[in-house]
């Protein structure tokens, strides 16, 4: 089943150009893999979020499995039979346009915890890296041990002016996607890492 699943999304997935389509190097291969995945480090997808009280959209970054429940809190289907299946198919299926989300537990679970001025000092911060150096800093950050020198990546989440931990490290994962770098979220330490 779940088997099938995975060759009819990805048939799926290439004839819809544009999913999950934000920004940069971000592409579909991405988001597919960040909704698809059962792993305990789940990846990060960005993608479009409409907030039904104002009605406004923003690009958000979340664990894929985070935007799955959300959907399934949205539609009620968390504790029902093939609610997950379901909640993967709508993600996938919805293509480059918002999804709407209003009932507090969904909101939850896609809610920006971080803005676009946070989202641009990061973007300075890691300008002078290429995208190789930041691929080496991640590999760094998973073998890293309190002895050592931080990367500049675990500067960027533990600096003062950095949001709240978790905050801060979606938004470095935001950053990293832009530049097409997929990130997992390391359920054990808290750290972004490559998947």
């Amino acid at each position: 089943m779940k088997r099938a699943l995975c060759i009819a999304t990805t048939l799926l997935i290439t004839g819809a150009t544009g999913i999950a389509r934000t920004t940069g190097h971000y592409d579909s291969w991405m988001f597919v893999r960040a909704v698809m995945s059962e792993s305990n480090a789940p990846g990060y997808a960005l993608f479009q979020v409409r907030y039904a009280r104002t009605n406004s959209v923003q690009t958000a970054c979340v664990t894929g499995s985070s935007l799955v429940d959300a959907i399934q809190f949205e539609n009620n289907w968390r504790y029902r039979t093939g609610g997950r299946t379901k909640a993967k198919r709508v993600a996938l299926m919805h293509g480059s346009k918002p999804l709407t989300f209003e009932t507090p537990n969904a909101l939850a679970h896609v809610q920006r915890r971080y803005t676009d001025g946070q989202l641009d000092q990061i973007r300075a911060r890691l300008s002078r890296f290429s995208n190789s150096q930041l691929r080496s800093q991640l590999r760094q950050a998973s073998r890293h041990r309190r002895s050592e020198e931080p990367t500049e990546l675990e500067k960027t989440i533990a600096s003062r002016t950095a949001p709240v931990a978790y905050g801060s490290r979606q938004a470095l994962a935001h950053v990293l996607l832009e530049r097409g770098i997929l990130v997992a979220n390391d359920e054990r330490t808290g750290r972004l890492r490559l998947p």
